[in-house]
This record gives C-alpha cells, structure tokens and sequence, in this order.
C-alpha cells in the first residue's frame, strides 16, 4: 500500500524475494513528479524460527529434515541449519506456519512431530515444549471433531488427557533454562506420543464396532503388489507364499511395468504379464493391473525417455500401449490402476499439466473397454513432500479438483511408503492418517490406500552417515506395530475401499531392487525377507483379516 508516513520523498516499500534472504526496495520519486524513479536496495534477513533443542538427547542427523509449512500444513522447500543447540528454519515468503520434525517415538520409532503456528521471532522457542502443545492442540482438535461423530472417550482417557494438559501448563511456566526442564519435557512429550495411540485405539474400536453393527464383516479390498524382482514366475515359486497370501490377501497386483513390456515400439512382451496373472488366479486371488502411467525413467521405454520433448509422442505411445494391454487383459482384471507419480515426477518436459492431461485421455480409453471397473489413479506423498524439493507449480488442492473433473475416475490411491527419503511419505502416526483419509474421501471419490513399512535400514543411502542409533528404529517389530495401527484406522474409515501392501519380499542384491508395483518402496518393506520366511507383520495383517474383513 501506498505511503508517504515514514519513507522520505513519497516514497513507498516493494519487496523482492531471493535465496534465503529478502530485498527491501525503496521507490522514491518527487512530489507530484512521475518521471524521475530510484530504487534503492537495502538487504534484509529474511525472517527464520528458531528453536533450542536439548542436543544431547535427540538426533541432530534427523533434526536435518525438518521443513517448514505453511497455511493448510502444506511443505515448503525449507533451510535448516543447527549451530550451538540451536535449530534454525526459514523458506522462501515465510510468515506463519508449523516446523515440523522427525522425532523418536517411544513405540512406533521415526515419526514426524510437528508444532502450532508460530511467528518468528528473535528469542528461540524450546522446541520439545512447541512439539508438546502443537500435540496437544492436535489432541484437542481431533477429540472434538470425533465426538461431533459419536466418539465417546472413556473416562481413563479424559483423565490422561486431563493430567497431560495439567503437565505442559506447567512446564509453560517453568525457566526453560532451569535444571531437570529438558528432560521433563521430554518425558510429557513420549506421554503425549502414547496418549495418540491409546485415543486411536479407543476410537477404532468403537468405529469398527460401529461398522460391524450390521455386517459380520467389513466390504473391503486387501491387496500385495509383486514388483519386478521378486514376483513369483511359476506355479511352485508361488505356492511358497501361498498359504500366507490367501490367510491375508483379496487381491494381486502383478503386472510389470511398460518398460518390460514393450522395450521396443510395437514389440509386446505379453508373455510376462500371463506369467504374472495366471499363476495367481490359479489361487482365485483377484487381479489388479497397473500402473500404466509410472512418471518415472525406469518404469518407461527407453525409446519413450529418450523422446520426451516432443510433442505428442509420450501421449500417443501410451495410448497405444493402454489400448493394446485393456483388448488383450480385460477379461482377466478386477480393476485398473491407471498412473502412478504423475504430481511427484521430475521427468523433463512432463510439466504436471500435460501428466494430467494423458491420465485423463487414458481414463476415458479404459472406460470405453472397461465400462465396469474401477479406474484409481496414484497420488504420491500426499502430504505433499514432493514439495519440499522445489515449490511444485500446482498444489495438492489444485490436483485434486483437477481429477475430480474427470469422472472416468473412480478412486484415489494414496501411495503411502514411509521413509525420510525424497520419494517416501514421512511417517505420521494413526491419528493423522485419519485426518488424510477424511480430506481425501470430501472430494467424492473412493479412496484406496497403497502402503508399505520398511523393516530396516540395510542399504538406504538416505541414512548413509547417520548415526547408528537412528538406523536401529526400523525393524520387524517396529513394522508390526505401525501396521496394525495404521490399518485399524484404515478399517475404521467407511470412505476407504481398499489396501494394498506394495512389496511381497525383500530384495535379494540391493536398493535398485525394491521398486513397488506402485513407486520406489523403503529397502526392505516386504512382507517376507530374503529366505522367504514371514515377518511378524504377516501374523499381524492375518489377525485384522480374521477378526475384522470379508
């Protein structure tokens, strides 16, 4: 706005936004002149929050990949640095907002915590307290809208949640600096962390209960993905997974990418895909084919990669090679998983417009032979961590009305593959998977979730130079219990239709193996390691198929 108040000569502010700091520009002009104009640069740190954490009781190799967020809690390309125990975040236009934090949870492992809205300010905030009420604030929010619904907490939870208000009240006026204050604070915020999973644990079961009023079971769809590795080829191979499969699975997703499948124009490799359909429907397991569309370099021809650029080319191969596999699998296949990445992708020349452009072409192709079956299209870190790279162009918001105009579509697949790493979801505990199926299920659509957990860190070069005790949260017990709390609310929410684990078995050679059918997996998300033999997560999805799912 225009003002003559405080800037000399009718002057008035402009800013302009660079690398980690802003100009302020001065424009002056002469009274009643419009023609003599100078802009004067003054260079301005650009506003940054800041946080004191206790260095020695945390991880600074995880504080590394914490992000700042804006409005809607959506991630902003972020700088962070840590000097004398202090954590510093900025972003570009950076304002109000969230830090969030990948924290060590007491159960679950690596999790992601996150604080209120914060303004920045010269004095650091303690960041263990901020987490704390950005908890706490969470809790309340989240108590209140499930009980709107029918939620009724019992009175040992009140009381927990009463005692964990009454605890940070406390703290809120304690010398941050005073002895014994870090650890305290530590401690009310792994109780916190513990008090999220007992409220979940005490709204799915009243939700399932719910569900199950006037149904045995519970209609929905639970999938395995076979990626190109470790998919089993012969009748025998997958008699070895067999008696596992059936106690858990509805449902394969077995096809190969287009790479495979027609590594020159016009020459097919259907062989493959029969290998791949045919064993499983000897174990009447329904078949999911797709993605057809992968945004990713390995999952195209190379004769397509290499042409990108031109115009029409990418769109018109893929149509033909849709086309082509929907005449000669349609009698086979339950359901079609048409694109996967396509808002994640760094493909050159594939701006988001025209990735959405083909989805919606190839929709319209797949409905045309396939009037009947569901068509779901992959949505990638929906969280939006894609954007922590580079700030995309279009939102998340905007991606999704842009697909609920198509209503060819029938469902969105969240690809959920947890992991710090620039392909992976951060992972988060139940109570906020649930408010993500909630935002996702108001748009109308059906709702299918793709899920996979690693269960170590053997061969992630994302935690290459961490310390050890980081690399020792993920393993088989730890993977254990994040599935059977993610897919209890997962059951609890009528608005999903289906799961999908995305990897059968861990990878035999390395990291270049462990690709799902759906997107990069973590290292080691199977459900079976090397030798074949089952995780406990195999127990623990066989027990929610028994007790709960059709």
């Amino acid at each position: 706005m225009r003002t003559t108040a405080n800037y000399p000569c009718g002057s008035y502010p402009a800013f302009r936004f660079g690398s980690g700091r802003f100009t302020l520009v001065s424009r002056c002009c002469s009274p009643g002149s419009h023609r003599s104009k100078k802009w004067t640069p003054l260079t301005v740190p650009m506003p940054e929050l800041k946080f004191r954490y206790p260095k020695d009781m945390v991880s600074e190799s995880l504080l590394g990949r914490s992000f700042f967020a804006s409005w809607g809690r959506v991630p902003k390309p972020s700088r962070v640095f840590m000097e004398n125990g202090i954590l510093t975040v900025s972003a570009e236009g950076i304002g109000s907002g969230t830090v969030h934090v990948p924290w060590k949870h007491p159960r679950l492992g690596m999790i992601l915590e996150s604080t209120e809205t914060l303004l920045p300010r010269p004095l650091p905030y303690h960041l263990v307290k901020e987490l704390g009420r950005g908890e706490l604030g969470r809790i309340a929010r989240k108590m209140y809208e499930w009980q709107m619904f029918g939620f009724r907490p019992s009175e040992t939870l009140r009381m927990k949640l009463r005692q964990a208000v009454s605890r940070f009240a406390t703290l809120a006026t304690q010398d941050e600096f005073a002895p014994g204050v870090d650890r305290e604070a530590m401690d009310a915020l792994h109780a916190l962390d513990l008090l999220v999973l007992d409220i979940c644990d005490e709204f799915t079961d009243q939700s399932l209960a719910w569900r199950r009023r006037n149904n045995d079971r519970i209609p929905i769809l639970l999938g395995i993905g076979m990626t190109s590795h470790t998919a089993p080829d012969s009748l025998f191979e997958f008699g070895l997974f067999s008696e596992t499969l059936t106690r858990i699975f509805h449902a394969v997703a077995p096809t190969p990418c287009w790479s495979e499948l027609e590594p020159e124009p016009g020459i097919y490799r259907w062989d493959l895909v029969e290998e791949r359909m045919n064993v499983p429907s000897r174990f009447q397991f329904k078949l999911l084919a797709g993605p057809f569309l992968e945004f990713t370099t390995h999952a195209l021809p190379d004769w397509v990669v290499a042409r990108l650029n031109e115009e029409d080319f990418f769109e018109n191969a893929a149509a033909r090679f849709i086309e082509a596999f929907v005449e000669r699998f349609d009698y086979i296949v339950d359901g079609w998983i048409l694109a996967s990445r396509f808002n994640s992708h760094s493909l050159p020349g594939i701006p988001i417009f025209r990735g959405f452009s083909m989805i919606r072409n190839a929709a319209v192709l797949l409905r045309k032979h396939s009037p009947e079956k569901t068509i779901m299209v992959g949505i990638d870190q929906p969280w939006g961590e894609f954007g922590l790279a580079d700030e995309p162009q279009f939102g998340l918001v905007n991606i999704a009305e842009a697909l609920m105009s198509c209503p060819e579509i029938d469902a969105f697949l969240l690809e959920l593959n947890y992991g710090f790493d620039c392909h992976s979801t951060y992972p988060r505990d139940p109570m906020s998977l649930g408010s993500l199926v909630d935002h996702w299920s108001f748009l109308g659509k059906k709702v299918f979730v793709s899920l996979s957990i690693p269960s170590s860190v053997e061969w992630d070069v994302v935690f290459s130079g961490d310390a050890p005790d980081v690399c020792a949260e993920w393993n088989v017990e730890s993977q254990r219990l994040w599935v059977q709390s993610l897919v209890r609310m997962l059951l609890s929410k009528r608005s999903v239709q289906g799961i999908l684990w995305n990897s059968l078995q861990d990878a035999v050679t390395g990291p270049d193996d462990t690709k799902s059918f759906a997107s990069p997996a973590p290292s080691r998300s199977g459900l079976f390691d090397v030798d074949r033999a089952p995780k406990p997560v195999c127990s623990a999805l066989a027990t929610l198929r028994e007790d709960f799912i059709k």
